[in-house]
Formats: structure tokens, sequence, C-alpha cells
């Protein structure tokens, strides 16, 4: 082992091995392997796939040998999202310090909670329970050794703030970091290692050596740590009060059972001192760095060998070769033409499938115009007739003309729905990873938003995602390529955005809860500064006990959900304590009675054109207090973007039109209550959360909308919701409903159903599960009161999930249908769960998809209770906060100050 600063080292110097400790960029290995090589070289990775320090690792996988993993639950993670083969990992567990490896006196142990963790990784939680537990067992303490201190960084305020908290707690005491044979006797005197994560570990340090000296886990089951100990508490709302739990019931077991305690110590102990031994991990190391360089070798040998078979057009003696090694190599070349000439191997001996198999592999890795014409050989061969046609289209990407591109682009509009979507597809086909020609960079740019919505409504809602991934990370490396300043005012930045703003929208009907959208949440935020700047607000603090100026700022103010929602919050604002201006860029319309009344009970009234400065300078102008923007990353929304990177109002928060986060660090907070914003979500959201008690919705019915009587025998479900929001499980639901509940029907209205070729798609969808075409009546909603009037015909209301229905559940409850929700994990999938809850409708809301098909059927089946229902849930909505606009107003406005409030602005 040689021990030597980089620099000292000579250019050309080689190893045997090489092992890679830090982050993997292709910057920094380009920099290390310009001056060594290595006979084997290992990349050992101590991240989650989800930090910056992994950012590039997808395109580095064929420039290491092997990657190691501190765990088995790491290496499963990093598999799955950058397709690692399992031939090129390894396991080197985290060892011990020394100080922790020896022995203890399990009996004298004290009724001691340790935590010795960074304090972002679970303090706060612990802060919030230990009263709890101190008040249980008045001998209990909590001892704290956590500082950033201990990797040379400065605390920030609110870690401060948060150890300073501590510190107040009942005999909780908060320590500055000691050395390692300092922390080891704690460790020894203290019973439990308390550490209610909610940073997922790949390998805790912490934890291990806390066990290693005798304490008792106590940790939630993020990461690792879940597959460190079968009892680890689940990571959920119910958390806090299961550490509780476990904490008060440990506690009795060493207040009570003393050898119990004793007992389970030293096993934990005895288990983490011989997993996490240095000599035995070494023994280990060095063995699997053995077994991986001979089959290094092997691999290189035999891969040198085939490759002159090959050559020699002697396909079986190359296949033999090539079938028994292992894709072991350090070039992403090598790899393709192992698995391109494996193909050709098998396609000569008339393995067919395994040609394929072997093909299609080597498109994962590079697609040359030799692949195209064998993909299309052994389709042929197959009979894959779709197949063929798409790997002749990709073959055109070697010989492409932009002027016949644009051609078809204008003819795309032209075509029916299927048609667009089939040529949104070869269009992208047409990329070929060429970020030098501006021509086809723009293009793709202004066209990526179109094919991406293709996705989503053909229920391609993950290709669709990634999709939007490749065009943004593409178009980002374009703008550096050509130097292009995204602050200012281009096309590149204009169509950055539209990607940007489509990616978040179309992600609510894939999935919210994502990692992967996360790093591009952070990304937007960082790298479209706001365009070149207005000015710089100031603000002074509110003082003398003036109206409080409260703006409304969208592009929705017509018939839309947002104005049906507005109407009864700004009329019933209290005009002595607020002043109410609502900023538009919907031009003033008056024949809009919409837009009329709500410009009738409205301070003042900005119609504004599409324009940053403009409206970032009257919304300065009126010296806005809180700026309610209600439009998020929806097709209005992309320019209004830019004016909240302005930060133009002393509170800017985001409510009710768009469900995800903004991602941009300048809106301080998102609208909601406790039912949309689960235990945990806030780390996906960039805005901290203002809860309103009691649901965060009310509305002012648009129509006059006669209850009718049901006038049908059989039961007719119903789904009014945008059909970008059905998921293949939910349509699978919803057949098994009408399978459970013979003669009933299915009533889907939307306004773009009326296209056949949509309409066809989800009728073949439904009969996949056995519904006939017939018992689902698909149809356009025409006008708006045939709209409202066909829940006349409806019996019960199917709330699609993971992207429930908003406004949609609201004229269903105002039209007296009962919906069955599922209950989900993002805010997406919880708001009807908060509708329900605030109308008294509790039991219509279902745990999982099992249970949603079970209450529809059951209410179903239940006459009675479903014509109560019909005659009772618009009153019981008109007398909730939902339909009492008044009441909930009057809690909107608590909401608004409880903002300005923790803001001090007041």
């Amino acid at each position: 082992v040689i021990f030597r600063p980089f620099k000292e080292i000579e250019a050309g110097t080689s190893f045997e091995v090489i092992v890679w400790c830090s982050g993997a960029t292709k910057a920094l290995k380009d920099t290390v392997f310009s001056k060594i090589v290595g006979d084997l070289t290992i990349c050992w990775i101590p991240h989650h796939t989800n930090e910056p320090a992994v950012g590039g690792l997808k395109d580095l996988i064929y420039d290491f040998d092997i990657f190691a993993f501190v765990s088995e639950w790491q290496r499963d993670q990093f598999m799955d999202t950058f397709g690692i083969p399992t031939g090129k990992t390894m396991i080197m567990l985290n060892g011990n310090s020394p100080a922790f490896q020896t022995d203890c006196d399990v009996s004298a142990k004290k009724p001691i909670f340790l935590y010795t963790s960074q304090p972002d990784r679970g303090l706060e939680v612990l802060a919030r329970v230990w009263p709890r537990i101190a008040a249980a067992h008045t001998t209990a303490e909590l001892h704290t050794y956590s500082s950033r201190k201990t990797y040379g960084m400065n605390n920030d305020s609110g870690i401060v703030d948060l150890l300073s908290h501590v510190a107040t707690l009942p005999r909780a005491f908060v320590h500055d970091p000691v050395s390692q044979t300092e922390l080891a006797e704690v460790a020894r005197s203290a019973a439990f290692f308390a550490y209610p994560a909610n940073f997922y570990e790949t390998g805790c340090i912490a934890c291990t050596e806390a066990c290693a000296a005798g304490c008792l886990p106590i940790v939630s089951d993020l990461g690792v740590l879940g597959t460190y100990f079968g009892n680890a508490l689940r990571y959920d709302e119910t958390l806090e009060t299961a550490f509780v739990d476990r904490a008060c019931l440990l506690l009795d077991i060493f207040d009570n059972k003393k050898e119990t305690f004793c007992a389970q110590s030293e096993r934990v102990a005895q288990r983490f001192q011989e997993e996490r031994d240095y000599a035995n991990l070494v023994t280990v190391f060095q063995e699997r760095v053995r077994v991986n360089l001979a089959k290094k070798q092997f691999a290189v040998e035999n891969f040198q060998k085939a490759q002159a078979f090959y050559a020699q057009n002697k396909y079986l003696e190359a296949r033999r070769l090539l079938g028994n090694m292992e894709p072991l190599f350090v070039r992403k070349d090598h790899a393709f033409a192992y698995w391109l000439w494996l193909g050709v191997c098998h396609y000569h001996e008339k393995r067919l499938q395994a040609a394929l198999l072997a093909f299609e592999k080597a498109t994962t890795l590079n697609v040359t115009q030799q692949l195209c014409v064998n993909m299309i050989l052994i389709n042929e061969a197959l009979g894959n007739t779709a197949d063929i046609i798409r790997w002749c289209e990709k073959s055109l990407t070697f010989h492409f003309d932009i002027n016949v591109i644009n051609k078809i682009l204008n003819a795309v509009h032209k075509l029916p729905y299927f048609d667009r979507c089939k040529w949104g597809r070869y269009l992208i086909s047409l990329w070929n990873n060429d970020i030098h020609d501006t021509h086809w960079m723009s293009l793709f740019l202004s066209h990526g938003n179109m094919i991406v919505g293709d996705y989503t409504l053909t229920m391609k809602h993950e290709e669709g995602f990634r999709l939007m991934c490749d065009l943004i990370s593409k178009g980002l490396a374009f703008a550096e390529l050509h130097k292009i300043d995204l602050r200012g005012a281009n096309m590149t930045r204009h169509n950055l955005e539209k990607l940007f703003s489509n990616l978040f929208l179309n992600s609510n009907y894939y999935e919210t809860n994502n990692p992967a959208l996360w790093k591009l949440v952070e990304y937007y935020g960082a790298c479209l500064k706001p365009a070149h700047a207005v000015r710089t607000p100031t603000f002074s603090p509110i003082v003398g006990g003036r109206k409080l100026r409260i703006g409304f700022l969208s592009g929705d103010l017509v018939y839309h959900p947002v104005s049906y929602v507005l109407n009864g919050i700004v009329e019933h604002l209290n005009k002595d304590a607020f002043e109410v201006y609502l900023f538009s860029t919907t031009r003033r319309d008056d024949g809009n009675k919409m837009q009329s009344k709500i410009r009738g009970c409205a301070t003042e009234f900005y119609d504004l054109e599409e324009n940053v400065e403009v409206i970032t300078d009257k919304i300065l102008e009126k010296d806005i207090d809180v700026l309610i923007e209600m439009c998020g990353h929806t097709t209005n929304g992309t320019t209004l973007m830019n004016v909240l990177r302005n930060k133009p109002a002393r509170v800017v928060a985001q409510y009710f039109a768009f469900p995800n986060t903004y991602g941009l660090t300048t809106v301080d907070y998102k609208i909601g209550d406790k039912v949309v914003f689960p235990f945990g979500l806030d780390r996906y959201y960039t805005e901290k959360f203002c809860m309103l008690e009691g649901g965060f919705h009310t509305y002012k019915p648009i129509l006059d909308i006669e209850l009718r009587p049901v006038l049908h025998e059989d039961i007719v479900f119903g789904c009014f919701n945008n059909p970008k929001k059905f998921r293949p499980d939910w349509i699978r639901s919803v057949s098994n409903i009408l399978k459970k509940v013979p003669h009933s029907r299915l009533k889907l209205r939307y306004f773009n159903l009326n296209d056949p070729s949509i309409r066809e798609f989800y009728l073949k969808e439904f009969e996949k599960h056995g519904v006939e075409r017939a018992r689902v009546d698909i149809g356009l909603g025409e006008s708006l009161l045939r709209y409202f009037e066909a829940y006349a015909d409806v019996d019960i209301v199917l709330d699609p999930w993971p992207y429930n229905g908003g406004t949609i559940n609201i004229e269903s409850l105002y039209c007296s249908r009962p919906y069955v929700t599922v209950l989900g994990n993002s805010y997406v999938s919880r708001v009807g769960a908060s509708l329900l809850h605030q109308v008294g409708l509790p039991e219509l809301i279902a745990k999982n998809a099992e249970e949603y098909e079970a209450k529809a059927v059951e209410l179903a089946n239940d006459w009675d209770r479903l014509q109560n229902y019909h005659k009772t849930i618009r009153g019981k909505m008109m007398s909730s906060t939902l339909g009492d606009n008044k009441t909930f107003t009057a809690e909107f406005e608590r909401g608004l100050r409880w903002m300005l409030k923790e803001k001090k602005w007041i």
C-alpha cells in the first residue's frame, strides 16, 4: 500500500490495483487516469444514488472494472439506478474504529440515549419526542455528540437553534465533538443508540460503532438501517409515536428485566464487532481483489481470442468464448462490441431470440448504423413488423435533412392523434445525440412538450419522464457548449423553461415523490437565474396597523378551476383588514361573467401582457405583502415563474393550481392542509408548508344545478377527469369493479375524448381486462351545463389515482354524487381524501387498490345508502367550509397572517 500525494506521482505509473475513493465525475477520472494505470480499477462509493457526488456515474460504468459498495442495500440501489452489471460489483463494508472493538460491561450501562450523527439527520425528530420519553422515565438521559464541526464545517443558524433547543429539554445534554476514544467510552456507558434518521444511509458508521459498544438501536428504516435491523421503525407518519413506544419498552426492560437487556446488548455488540473488524475485512478484501484480477485477465484474453475468431467468420468458436466469459470491460466500446459480436454469432447459428437479446443489450450502450441493420435483419427473421419499421426509421439518423424534418413537423399537426404519437416517436429516433447542431437542438427543444404529452396520454408516463430528463440535459449541454447566457431572453432559455415546466407538470401523472425529479428541481432553481434584473426588491416592515395587501397572480382568471376557488375567497376577504389585488395575464374581458365577478370583489385588477418586467414592476409598485401565485408550471405559468424568481413581494406562496413544488427558493410557502402534506413530504418541496385547518379548498358554484333523481336501474360509475390521470393500475381496478357489479356501466367525460382514436385506445385498455366496450361510455364534456347535467346519469364517481381529481371531485360533491378515492403518499394522491375529510365523508377513502375496489362494490350493492348520499352530499358540502366560503376565508386569512408572522413582517 503506497501513501503518496497525487502530484508527486509520475505520469505513466502503474499499479496492480487502484481503489478510487472519491466522487465519480468524468473530469476527475480523466485527471487521475491520465497519470496512473492499474490492472484492476475499483471505484469505492460510500454515497447514495441521489447525492451530487455520483451524478455522473451513469457515464462512467465502463471506466472502472469493479464498483465497491458499503452495503448490499446500497449496491442494489446503484444497480437499479445506473444499470451496473452484477459481475462488476463487490462489497467493502465499513470497519469500526478500534476504540469501539473492545469488551464492555453491559451490566454497568446507564439509561442513556446516545445520538452521534449529523444534526440534520433526524435530531429534529428526536427533539420532538424526547419530552414524552423523559416524562415517562425520569432517569433517562439524552446525550448528543452532533455537530458539523466534526467535518470541518460551521453549523448554520438552523442547526445552532436546534442544538440550543435540545439543550433546554429535560435531562438532555449537548456536547461538542470528542475524540473516537472518548466517544467509545460514552457509547460503552450508554444503553441506547437513538437515530430516527430522515436520511438514506448507505452504511451508517455511527450506528455500527454504537452497536459494537453494546447500545441497543432505536432507528428508522430508511436506507441500509432497515437491513441492519429487522425491527427498525417505519419512516412514515407513525415514526414519532413508534419511537416513543420502542424507547419506553426498552427502558422498561432495562429497569425491570436487566438480564434480558444485558443479553440483547451483548448479542448486538458481538455481531457488530465481528462483522466490522478490520482484520477480517482486510482478509475478505484481499481475496476479492485476487478473484477479480483473475476474472479481468480471463476476460481480456478471451475477448482478444474471440475477436480473432470473429474476424475470420468463425462464429461458433467466437460464440463459445464469448458465452463462457463475464463481460468485464473497462471501456464502453469493448462492452458494445461484445454484445454486438455475440448477437451476430447467435444469428449465424439461427439462435434468433438469443441474438435479439444480445443486440438489445448492445443498444443500451450505443446505436450505430451497423447495429440498426442487424436489428432490421433479426426482426425480419422473427416477423416483428413494427420493430422493422422502428429500426428503419432509426437508421435514418445517420442520413437526415433538416428541411425534410421541418416539413414532417408541419404535417404532424394535421394528422389524427395517434399518428401524431407515431411521428413524435419517429422524431425522437432521429436525434443522434449531436448537440453541436443548432437547428437540431432548437427542433427538439421546441417540440419536446408535444411529444411528452402524447406519451402521458397513452399511459407511457415513465417513458415520457425519461425523455423529458434527456431533453433537458441535452439542452443544458447545448447552452454550455455554445456559451449561451441562460440569464438572457433567448430561445434556448425559453425552450428550456418550457421543458422544465412540462417535466414538473407531467411528473404529477407519474410520481411526484421521485428522487430523480428532485435532482432536476434543484437544478432548475439554480441554472435558470432571473433574466436580466428588473430591479432588486426592497421591503420595509409592516407597521401602523395598515391594511394587508394581498395579491393573486394567475393566467387563469376566466372560466377555470382557479377562478372557481378564488371566486369565494376574494368576495369574503375582510376588506377592512385586507386590500386585494388581482394580477392577470388573461386579458380583461367584460363579457366573461366569471372574471367580472372576481374583479368586482377586488381592490384593483390589472390585465398585464406576458412580460416579466411589466408584471414584476406592477407587483412591486403596489408593495404587496403576500403574493399568491395560482398557475405554477402549467401552460399559462412559464412567464410567471420568472416573475417569482425576482421575489416581488414580502411573502410569496403557491396555492391550489399546481400540486408539485415550483422548485424556486424565492417561493416561501405552499398552502394546503395536514391531509395533503403527510409526514416526510417536505423533502420533495422547496417551499415550506402553510397548513390550513379543516381543508384547503372552497368553492362557489358557477351554475345552479338542480339535483335530479336517478332514472336508471343499473349502477353507473363515472369519472370526468383528464384521461392523462388514467394509469394502468387504476384501469385494472375500475375493470375489476365493473366485473364485480353485474350490468354496471362506466361513463367517462373530458374535452379531448371526442377524438375517435383516443376513445378507441381506452376501450381497448378496458377490453384487455375483460370489460366489453359496450359497458364503457366515452365522450366529450360538451357545454358546461351539459357537463354538469351528465352527473345525473352517474351513481358513483371513481376518483383516479395516483393523481386525484381536484375541482372535478368538488363538482361531483356539488352534484351530490359520492366518489371513492385512494389515499396515497404524495400531494396529488391525497387531494381526494382531503376533500372527503372536509365534507365529513372519510368512509369513502381507501388505503389501497383492493380496498378501493371493495368500497366501490359495497356502495354499489347498498341502494339505500347510495340514495341517501344522492340526497344529502350537496347539503354536507355547502354547510362545510368547502361550500361555506365565508368561514373558509376566515381560516385563509389566518394562514395569510401566519405566513407574514413566520417571516417576521408583522
